[in-house]
């Protein structure tokens, strides 16, 4: 199915990254309006360092592509620290369909891993280079918004700088994902990527083919988020709405690949994801009213991630408690 036949269709604005960069005044204020309202937005990167950042990304997808081909024992051979470093089997977390697994595995490297150099997979090492301009443009573009978006963001002594928490040499568990569903016969059980706020402060995410759908927070439905050749899609995570007093909109999103009309997913679908977090110390709080570390706040969205929807309900963590905020059943 193309993806001009799904429907609705989200209409994400879209932010220029090059004027971002050199602090448009009508872009930055765009942006903000967007945080705030929306928490997702198309980011436009062709006009940057001549889409350098759009190469490095190809260079990248294409050879993680032939290490997800490799049998699943030897993959699982990847040293994993944490759900932030290593590599994630399919079903280990709750799927799109509530009482069934997700459909996805991924590769995910930490960005302390990647500036230590250990413990890095030897995939990674045979091109090292390549992934260290994806990985640190990447967190450079997360980190240039984060700063527009601080010094548009009046601090009134109860928000903590964002800049501040975010600082390069401070532990953070800000990682880049590569992430692959694998094609699912009719009838197969887990598909997708359960629904869910992001962790973090802000995601750029870079998709090949249609899937992800981001909740409405003005009709409260589910829309279908089109692909664009040279564009991220960014969107605003829990540690950024809770750092800035919930002014900034964290999204509710999932992953619904396509299937055909035997509910079979007949294809491989293939995204890239940079997490940019907190620093493990940052203090702010949470949906519960309650002070948490940026650490506490991953291993229990997390560990929530692993459970079935009727358990995250009770908590609302998975959901950083924005089906609340909008009034929605999830």
């Amino acid at each position: 199915m193309l993806q001009e036949a799904l429907s609705p269709v989200a209409k994400l604005q879209t932010i220029d990254f090059v004027k971002l960069a050199y602090r448009d005044a009508e872009e930055v204020s765009r942006m903000v309006q967007i945080a705030t309202d929306d928490g997702f937005f198309y980011l436009d990167l062709r006009g940057w360092k001549d889409g350098q950042l759009i190469s490095s990304l190809n260079a990248c997808n294409g050879i993680v592509e032939e290490w997800f081909k490799k049998p699943n024992e030897e993959k699982a051979k990847t040293v994993t620290l944490s759900d932030a470093h290593g590599y994630k089997p399919v079903g280990q977390q709750s799927g799109v369909k509530e009482g069934q697994r997700d459909g996805y595995e991924s590769l995910r490297l930490s960005r302390d891993a990647q500036l230590s150099r250990d413990p890095l997979p030897e995939v990674v090492r045979q091109s090292l280079l390549t992934f260290d301009d994806l990985h640190f443009g990447a967190h450079l573009v997360t980190k240039t918004i984060l700063s527009a978006l601080a010094d548009a963001t009046p601090n009134d002594g109860k928000i903590q700088s964002f800049l501040n928490t975010h600082l390069d040499d401070k532990q953070s568990r800000s990682a880049l994902y590569f992430l692959h569903h694998p094609p699912k016969p009719p009838g197969s059980q887990g598909l997708g990527q359960n629904i869910h706020t992001d962790a973090g402060t802000l995601t750029l995410l870079f998709t090949q083919q249609p899937g992800l759908q981001v909740l409405s927070p003005t009709t409260g439905e589910w829309e279908w988020v089109h692909t664009r050749e040279g564009h991220g899609v960014v969107n605003v995570g829990d540690t950024l709405r809770f750092l800035s007093g919930e002014r900034f909109r964290s999204a509710l999103h999932r992953v619904l690949p396509l299937t055909d009309e035997d509910g079979a997913q007949p294809y491989d679908r293939y995204s890239t994801a940079y997490f940019l977090r907190a620093a493990d110390d940052a203090i702010f709080v949470g949906n519960d009213g309650k002070n948490t570390t940026a650490d506490e706040w991953f291993l229990r969205k997390f560990h929530s991630f692993t459970q079935d929807r009727s358990v995250q309900r009770l908590d609302s963590v998975a959901f950083g408690g924005m089906e609340k905020t909008l009034g929605v059943k999830v």
